[in-house]
């Protein structure tokens, strides 16, 4: 096989993917250049603008309307803190529901160094792009976690499955057997990009 004629195909089918991807966007990014050119095959490819602006689609969905593709904070916002070192900030949706299951587990199974205080973090009224909260997350996604075991050097842990992984390491393995821990890696990640 010859890689040298894969690699241009696999760039334009790369570009043409991402322009068609950003042309379908529900909140759409305008380019303030020419969105095509065509190659010497006369194949259409994506050339990127020199300067991106944003234009939100006023008739997208109530997500649509939430997210941009830019990050950071949009407001001043302090995030409670209770009295458990693990801080728990997330809403009970499919995603936010994972980290809540597994620490009543561990409670269940009797590590009570697992306890939590949870806290509702309102996506709709945009809870997620307040300061405290994109401090621990700054892709603005709930769950969350703060770990103040060590109040000195708090830790942070983002991504729903990342803080499935840093609870069952956190807590001498539990929840996560050493002879099979691919088999369990596997269904971890898999959960992540395909189970609700």
């Amino acid at each position: 096989m010859n890689h040298k004629m894969r690699v241009p195909s696999l760039l334009r089918f790369t570009h043409s993917f991402a322009a068609l991807s950003l042309r379908s966007s529900s909140t759409a990014l305008r380019m303030s250049s020419t969105e095509a050119n065509t190659d010497t095959a006369g194949a259409a490819k994506y050339v990127p603008p020199k300067v991106w602006t944003w234009e939100p689609d006023e008739g997208s969905n109530a997500f649509g309307a939430v997210n941009r593709p830019t990050a950071g904070a949009r407001m001043e916002r302090k995030l409670p803190i209770g009295k458990h070192a693990l801080q728990l900030y997330s809403l009970a949706t499919p995603n936010g529901q994972k980290v809540t299951i597994l620490l009543e587990e561990m409670l269940e199974a009797g590590i009570k160094e697992a306890d939590y205080d949870a806290w509702i973090v309102k996506i709709l009224e945009l809870d997620q792009f307040g300061s405290d909260f994109v401090d621990i997350n700054p892709n603005s996604k709930i769950p969350a976690l703060m770990d103040h075991t060590d109040k000195d050097k708090p830790v942070r842990v983002f991504e729903s499955g990342s803080i499935l992984l840093y609870l069952a390491e956190k807590f001498d393995g539990a929840f996560l057997p050493t002879e099979k821990r691919t088999e369990v890696m596997n269904w971890l990640f898999w959960q992540m990009g395909s189970a609700p």
